[in-house]
């Protein structure tokens, strides 16, 4: 078990200093078994407080 948890070999992050700056990133890996049950029909329809906190995001970039 000790062998799925050792980070001995790590290496740092080139990316982190952009993430701290520009935002956080997160990306969703799917599988093709993932992509052969989509279908497109579904959509994402975000909550009150995650589309404020976009127009927030984006008045702040748009202000940089």
């Amino acid at each position: 078990m000790r062998d799925h948890y050792d980070f001995s070999d790590a290496v740092k992050n080139p990316f982190a200093g952009k993430l701290n700056k520009e935002g956080y990133t997160v990306i969703v890996h799917y599988g093709p078994q993932d992509i052969a049950e989509m279908d497109g029909s579904a959509r994402y329809e975000p909550t009150p407080d995650e589309a404020a906190a976009f127009e927030e995001y984006r008045a702040n970039k748009k202000a940089q």
